[in-house]
């Protein structure tokens, strides 16, 4: 029972050190955080048709959707972003996010969206929308049975 091989560390591990887990911990964590940089940079230059960003409008602001939905939009570069609900009952009717990017020379926003357990609507789908102006979107396609079709601020 004196040989390494029959050694209880006091991590827990056969055989080795704590200077020898400290060692693999770092290099796990190093792996891991490689992985994730390496994932992001990926992302990054994944080619998004997207607006030049001196020319993306901002959205961001309170909205009122025509189907008495109140949004409340955030947009990040090209990102746009949208948490919405019915106004009259603080979301219990439908509560929905959005996320979606504007497209190049278009002024359109193509993206995903999704009800959440907030409201009573379990609904999930695709979307784009016209910007016709800074004040007015409008839809122009959907799946999944989203009702608003304008939205205004």
């Amino acid at each position: 029972m004196d040989s390494n091989e029959d050694r209880i560390s006091p991590t827990g591990s056969m055989g080795v050190s704590p200077e020898q887990h400290l060692d693999r911990r770092r290099l796990l964590q190093g792996i891991a955080a490689s992985s994730l940089a390496a994932g992001l940079v990926a992302a990054e230059n994944m080619s998004v048709d997207a607006l030049p960003l001196e020319q993306v409008p901002n959205l961001t602001g309170t909205w009122s959707g025509n189907e008495g939905g109140v949004y409340y939009i955030r947009s990040v570069g090209n990102l746009v972003y949208w948490v919405g609900m019915s106004f009259d009952d603080d979301g219990a009717t439908f509560t929905n996010v959005f996320r979606g990017t504007i497209a190049a020379g278009d002024n359109i926003i193509v993206g995903d969206w999704a009800d959440v357990p907030r409201g009573n609507t379990d609904n999930a789908g695709t979307m784009s929308l016209n910007i016709v102006s800074n004040t007015d979107l409008q839809r122009r396609t959907v799946t999944g049975g989203f009702s608003g079709s304008e939205w205004t601020r």
